[in-house]
């Protein structure tokens, strides 16, 4: 019993550092970090100051995200498994990203159609057809 929880601690752990990061860096999040940003500098409510600067720090978030983990584990372990599904779809991506960056220098993918865009001006503009830019096929 004790290794079952022992494992679930430290795959919200894994979870934990996982959504903050994708919180931090994430480029789907950017509006949401833009917004706790507007939050945090504004002469408005101090809860609205706090929560900006809760979201903009990622020790003080990971916090508040590792306790809703912990609870998503202790439904999982009570209630039903299909609680800990986010926290273990989490720790699996965090658990994939530590191997890429353990072992990156031996797991680098080759992408030889980095040459195949010269500059950074060769972007989509409004009309462009997106499949003119995609990376060319491999022979």
């Amino acid at each position: 019993m004790l290794s079952f929880l022992l494992a679930h601690l430290v795959l919200a752990a894994l979870a934990t550092c996982q959504a903050v990061e994708v919180f931090h860096h994430g480029s789907l999040f950017a509006p949401a970090r833009a917004r706790a940003f507007r939050w945090s500098t504004c002469d408005g409510p101090r809860p609205l100051r706090l929560a900006g600067e809760l979201l903009l720090c990622p020790f003080c978030l990971s916090h508040w995200v590792a306790a809703a983990m912990v609870i998503l584990v202790g439904l999982g372990c009570l209630v039903s498994w299909v609680y800990a599904l986010p926290v273990w779809w989490l720790a699996v991506t965090r658990g994939a990203n530590l191997c890429n960056d353990l072992l990156h220098a031996w797991s680098r993918t080759p992408r030889d159609w980095d040459t195949a865009i010269p500059d950074a001006t060769d972007t989509c503009e409004d009309g462009d057809d997106p499949a003119s830019l995609s990376p060319p096929a491999r022979a």
